[in-house]
């Protein structure tokens, strides 16, 4: 019961305190001033960073493996998921 007393107290009394101690002991922390507070610059894409350009679908297709082309493992894998 002493204990429930005592939070209960120390509670009451830090509640009751200035905001500089809230402060200085961490329970409440500043914001930022608002006056010096800068504005960050726009976000630019480098220009080496642009895509090139698409290549044809014919050269695309040509990466894409065959159904006989899978071996065993791969063809048992794609059996599963249709």
């Amino acid at each position: 019961m002493k204990k429930i007393f005592l939070l209960f107290t120390v509670l009451l009394i830090t509640s009751a305190c200035s905001k500089k101690l809230k402060e200085t002991v961490g329970i409440l922390t500043a914001g930022p001033n608002e006056y010096q507070v800068q504005r960050a610059k726009a976000l630019e894409v480098p220009p080496h960073y642009y895509l090139p350009d698409p290549r044809d679908s014919q050269t695309i297709d040509n990466n894409i493996k065959r159904l006989g082309e899978f071996n065993e493992g791969e063809q048992a894998l794609m059996q599963e998921i249709n």
